[in-house]
């Protein structure tokens, strides 16, 4: 369990210590495809890594399991009442 931030950079971090030249990436990944356009909504947001290849053009990693993106995509937007796992944080008292 976790965020597709932690699998990107998780496995970033992995291929750098293997020697293959990686970088994070965050950007928008929208499958909301209209004819000739697309939809992108905060729920679209999403992190992978891309790996240079022999021929020295990056390839795109998805590390995070199917899973966890559908469950990244259904919660939406972080929000400042939950943590980065998703957690509720408890209320402030005055």
């Amino acid at each position: 369990r976790g965020h597709c931030q932690y699998f990107a950079t998780a496995a970033a971090v992995l291929c750098r210590r293997a020697g293959i030249a990686a970088r994070c990436v965050v950007g928008y990944a929208s499958d909301e495809i209209d004819g000739a356009t697309i939809t992108f909504r905060a729920r679209h947001a999403h992190a992978w890594t891309e790996i240079a290849g022999a021929d020295g053009r990056w390839q795109r990693l998805d590390a995070t399991p199917p899973e966890v993106a559908e469950e990244d995509r259904l919660a939406g937007p972080a929000t400042a009442d939950a943590d980065p796992a998703g957690t509720a944080l408890p209320t402030p008292r005055d």
